[in-house]
């Protein structure tokens, strides 16, 4: 007895059944990051991808990302989809609200100007166009997902 005390009959009983518990599988002792490499390694061969296409398909990836993120910013450019919107937001708007619109302006053409100049864009469109671009992409999200 480890401890020096008297064993008891129950004891006895008691290791018996402690040692007879099943202990952790091989799999669980495994960390889990290892096992999901393990699960990914193996779904990829049943696709039959193999370790060295995955840069490639990485590459291929960011540049259908930057073509659409491009596409949209061209398009609200172009377009300005919500330009009504906005035009009637600043109508209705408070002299708070006037405010931080001229302010808005104000710091798009600070951030932007330098760009605009490069590329002959107005600035604050270019804001605007890049604000209207994120909403976009935010609402078309659950199709270009999959897409790419």
């Amino acid at each position: 007895v480890p401890n020096g005390e008297d064993a008891r009959p129950g004891d006895a009983s008691e290791d018996k059944e402690t040692m007879s518990q099943p202990t952790t599988s091989h799999l669980e002792k495994q960390p889990l990051a290892k096992l999901q490499r393990r699960g990914i390694r193996q779904y990829m061969e049943e696709q039959g991808i193999g370790v060295q296409e995955i840069p490639k398909a990485l590459v291929v990836y960011e540049v259908i990302s930057m073509t659409l993120l491009f596409t949209a910013l061209a398009t609200s450019y172009t377009y300005q989809p919500f330009k009504g919107a906005l035009q009637r937001m600043e109508s209705q708007s408070s002299g708070l609200q006037q405010a931080r619109i001229v302010r808005a302006k104000a710091a798009a053409e600070k951030y932007l100007g330098w760009l605009s100049k490069h590329l002959h864009l107005d600035a604050v469109r270019l804001a605007g166009a890049y604000a209207e671009c994120t909403i976009l992409r935010l609402m078309l999200k659950p199709l270009l997902v999959p897409l790419k």
